[in-house]
């Protein structure tokens, strides 16, 4: 998208598009620090790719974050749950408005 500028329109317009649908937006797959600057300067809210960090097991990333003993108060938001407690799910947005 950084070279290109077609690519850059159809980011440009996905990002404008959730927006207006009241969605923030999470761009997947950023590379590049270029990138990472392109889609700030365009709104877009988090990113995840190589940038930041491989992936890793769940199994890894839990021994990740327990050796550096994150708590609710970084950036990672952990939620415990009690036991038994049935996971929160998103709901679909009306299509109606």
């Amino acid at each position: 998208m950084i070279d290109d500028t077609d690519a850059a329109a159809i980011v440009r317009s996905l990002i404008m598009m959730a927006h207006n649908l009241g969605l923030k937006v999470i761009a997947e797959g950023v590379e590049t620090q270029a990138q990472a600057e392109f889609l700030l300067g365009e709104g877009c809210e988090e990113a995840q790719g190589f940038l930041y960090g491989e992936p890793i097991s769940a199994v890894d990333f839990e021994k990740y974050l327990r050796a550096r003993q994150l708590t609710n108060k970084t950036a990672l938001r952990w939620r415990r749950r009690s036991k038994g407690a049935a996971p929160r799910r998103r709901m679909p947005r009306s299509s109606a408005r």
